[in-house]
């Protein structure tokens, strides 16, 4: 219902591919249930089940090819155009593995299959990177040798708990190159998957994400399923994995789609702690993975050497990347620091042109009216020199604000906050003629910059709004803590 609700919301101009879509979906779903329930139709489960595969797969494509020819953004034509070169790459290679079942076809057949699903794998991968590094700052690396550690951890569990124990007695099984290629599709599915979800943890993430992950993730459990049957076996034609692997392709094929219909791209500093914590305790994990081999050899030994080998492996990446995040968390926050400054600087600068501008167009349209008046000789001459003079006290008043501001955040650097203040009050008195009290009980010192400098600003604006308007001869200002909560007050 979600797909179909998702996909609705298309617009016309995706007739054909919306047509493949309901296609491809109700093959999937006559499929299921003649699987469920096979006495429903007269063909067998198998049959539909590579029917749906092709279906969907064909769907795939094409909306692929249209989310990277029509797409309005840059960064999703190039990763719709990586995407469908490995979705094609991988439909080959399962072309060349179903000619060896069902026409006989000799090696040449498999080595087709086997580079084919090499270059599917490498172009996928090169394309999650792709959108990895246009939705991140400065994590890439990071993020590539945590698909590299996650998918050497699942390779391991992988043989350690499902093929290595049936290795022996599943045809074909003793090849390296049935190994490798058995393996490969989990391996790396687990990889895609990890790289997916990366981008889906960023707070504006593209639209077509969550659709990725879904697509991924039905991978990973088809090509789970496909090494739990293989590890007993020879795999036959049209079995329940190729359910999954069509369901992942039309997860795929309506990602492309969403793409079309809006798409944008922010680069995030950060990820959440919360999602960092959920990766590294979660199940595709490869600190979990290490620790279960661990308590399992710990319960049953010995370890396969192997084991041990991969084991030693992930602890020392576990030790270099604490000293790459560490490295990545500095350039981060260097970057959060400068991003803030320049906010900071832009905000004070249009602030201080506002003003500057306001206040001197004000005071040189007073002059003007005076001098003119003094020439005429007129007698309220005196008047408008005194709106003149206090036009300027005025301006000079609110161009210090945000020079202050400016010292309020710097108070850590050995300015004492009380101080700027006072010296707030001072201005009022100046300025504006106004008796300026005070009663600063609060410990500031305490606040950090932003908070000062948030509190500065709040004062000054108060300040200046009873000055201006409110026609009292005194201001008050005080400050109390309350527990944690400090309190700033004007009074007139």
């Amino acid at each position: 219902m979600r797909l179909a609700r998702d996909y609705s919301a298309l617009g016309s101009s995706e007739t054909p591919l919306r047509a493949l879509f309901v296609i491809a979906a109700t093959v999937w779903a006559v499929a299921v249930l003649v699987f469920v329930l096979p006495t429903l139709a007269p063909f067998s489960g198998a049959s539909m089940a590579t029917v749906a595969y092709g279906g969907a797969a064909v769907f795939a494509l094409a909306a692929a090819s249209a989310a990277a020819l029509r797409s309005g953004s840059e960064v999703a034509r190039v990763f719709w155009a990586l995407l469908f070169g490995g979705l094609l790459f991988k439909l080959l290679g399962d072309l060349g593995w179903g000619g060896t079942r069902l026409f006989g076809m000799g090696p040449s057949a498999l080595v087709f299959h086997d580079v084919a699903h090499v270059l599917s794998y490498a172009v996928i991968l090169a394309a999650l990177l792709w959108l990895v590094a246009r939705t991140t700052r400065n994590i890439t690396l990071v993020a590539a040798l945590d698909a590299a550690s996650i998918m050497l951890s699942v390779g391991v569990l992988a043989w350690y708990f499902v093929l290595g124990p049936s290795a022996a007695v599943a045809g074909g099984l003793e090849s390296p190159r049935e190994i490798l290629m058995t393996l490969s599709g989990s391996v790396f599915d687990a990889g895609f998957l990890f790289l997916s979800l990366l981008v889906l943890s960023t707070t504006r993430r593209p639209v077509f994400t969550g659709y990725l992950a879904a697509a991924f993730g039905a991978f990973l459990v088809a090509d789970g399923a496909y090494l739990t049957l293989r590890s007993v076996g020879p795999y036959e034609m049209g079995n329940a994995p190729e359910l999954a692997w069509a369901l992942g392709m039309v997860f795929l094929g309506v990602g492309a789609l969403k793409t079309l219909s809006s798409c944008s791209f922010a680069r995030e500093l950060e990820i959440s702690p919360w999602r960092v914590a959920s990766f590294w305790f979660g199940p595709l994990s490869p600190a979990i993975h290490l620790a279960l081999l661990l308590a399992w050899g710990a319960l049953y030994p010995p370890l396969p050497s192997y084991v041990l080998v991969a084991g030693a492996v992930l602890v020392v990446y576990l030790a270099f990347r604490i000293s790459l995040l560490a490295y990545v968390s500095r350039s981060l926050s260097l970057e959060a620091q400068h991003l803030a400054v320049r906010g900071e600087q832009s905000r004070i600068s249009e602030e201080l042109h506002d003003t500057l501008k306001q206040s001197v167009y004000s005071v040189s349209l007073l002059l003007g009216t005076y001098q003119e008046a003094r020439e005429r000789e007129e007698p309220n001459a005196g008047e408008t020199l005194d709106k003149a003079l206090a036009a300027a006290r005025e301006a000079n008043y609110q161009v210090g604000r945000p020079i202050d501001e400016l010292r309020a955040r710097g108070a850590g650097m050995g300015l004492d906050p009380t101080t700027l203040l006072e010296g707030l009050l001072s201005d009022v008195e100046e300025y504006f003629g106004m008796r300026a009290q005070k009663d600063l009980r609060a410990d500031l010192g305490r606040l950090s910059p932003e908070q000062l400098a948030a509190a500065y600003r709040i004062a000054s604006e108060a300040l200046w709004n009873a000055a201006k308007h409110s026609g009292a001869e005194s201001v008050w200002l005080e400050s109390r803590d309350v527990g944690s909560v400090t309190l700033l007050k004007r009074l007139v």
